[in-house]
């Protein structure tokens, strides 16, 4: 529970009271992974995916080359990233295809018309090559109402790539 209190200082000071329920909220998890130990090879790492935060289909190269998409990490994902690593012990990192297409396509020269899925494809390919992967999280900045209404969202792609590699 959060509280708010007046101080002499300027500006409000948060106090944070947490109850032992919360300070011990991780053994949630730990019993959780036990459970799912058997079912799920946590010998390989864990890989936390941030998608790409612009449409495909209203993407422009120009824009991305003058670096006019917004490319900031994946603040929840590094907390989960660091609690999978720290609290729990396990490989964990993360893939930021939203930083990591936006990247490739400002290293493009003007005559390359490579499209942005064929990037995020390439970026998937590599890095599932090099590493043994064994579980996959996706987060999903999905900036349209319906992702499902939209051909080519990265989201999408993404879900669609993994369950064909799984397939495999």
């Amino acid at each position: 529970m959060e509280r708010i209190t007046e101080s002499k200082t300027p500006g409000p000071i948060l106090e944070l009271n947490v109850s032992t329920e919360a300070n011990n909220s991780n053994h949630h998890f730990e019993d959780y992974l036990e459970h799912i130990r058997g079912k799920f090879d946590l010998t390989g790492k864990i890989t936390l995916i941030h998608c790409p935060n612009f449409s495909f289909e209203a993407y422009s190269k120009e824009v991305a080359q003058m670096k006019g998409y917004y490319a900031y990490p994946p603040i929840g994902l590094q907390c989960l990233k660091a609690a999978l690593i720290g609290e729990m012990g396990l490989d964990a990192e993360i893939l930021d295809l939203n930083f990591e297409v936006l990247e490739r396509i400002q290293s493009l020269s003007d005559s390359d018309t490579i499209s942005p899925d064929a990037i995020l494809h390439q970026i998937l390919d590599e890095y599932f090559r090099e590493r043994n992967v064994s579980i996959v999280g996706v987060s999903a900045g999905v900036i349209v109402s319906n992702i499902y209404g939209v051909r080519n969202h990265p989201f999408l792609s993404v879900l669609n790539y993994l369950k064909k590699r799984d397939e495999q």
